[in-house]
């Protein structure tokens, strides 16, 4: 492998993980609030490695608004969990899934879009 090459592979393994973090963190508060503490950390990661920051901050906010695995995370889904008769476990058991293909199609489609290396 290339140096090119293995710096693009942990540019993404970074991507990744700040990602998860942000999937996992995103589900148990506010999205505003996850965004207002992570796109800091984010941010300084991604010049710390010597990456770009943009599909760092990108990734960071679309895993941590894609909030379906609770209900906790956004008042939309709080508030249709009374009336349409859903249980906590609902939004585990159908968010779940969906939760992982965000964060999957994310970790691969904005480094396509916004190349990791500047």
């Amino acid at each position: 492998n290339t140096p090119a090459a293995e710096k693009q592979k942990r540019f993404l393994e970074i991507c990744a993980n700040t990602y998860g973090l942000a999937k996992g963190s995103g589900e148990m508060r506010k999205c505003t609030k996850d965004l207002n503490t992570r796109s800091p950390v984010c941010y300084n990661l991604a010049l710390a490695a010597g990456a770009d920051p943009m599909p760092f901050l990108l990734g960071t906010a679309i895993c941590a608004s894609a909030s379906f695995m609770t209900p906790v995370a956004h008042e939309s889904t709080i508030l249709v969990m009374g009336p349409g008769g859903y249980a906590f476990r609902d939004y585990t058991k159908l968010g779940t899934p969906l939760a992982l293909i965000t964060w999957i199609v994310t970790v691969f489609a904005v480094p396509f879009f916004y190349p990791l290396m500047p």
